[in-house]
């Protein structure tokens, strides 16, 4: 699967019928099958500093 972003990802999650928490539950488990569960909360917390900017 091609990396599209978090938010394109649960956008298109929500599109096929998962509620928001849903469909972030679902792209957390996909991030943490792909990259494992440090690297994906390094990559949240990064993004999160970058958002508060």
């Amino acid at each position: 699967m091609a990396h599209i972003g978090w938010d394109k990802l649960v956008a298109e999650l929500m599109k096929k019928g998962y509620s928001e928490e849903a469909a972030n539950k679902i792209a957390w488990s996909i991030c943490v099958k792909k990259y494992g569960k440090q690297r994906c909360i390094a990559m949240a917390q990064s993004a999160r500093k970058k958002k508060n900017k």
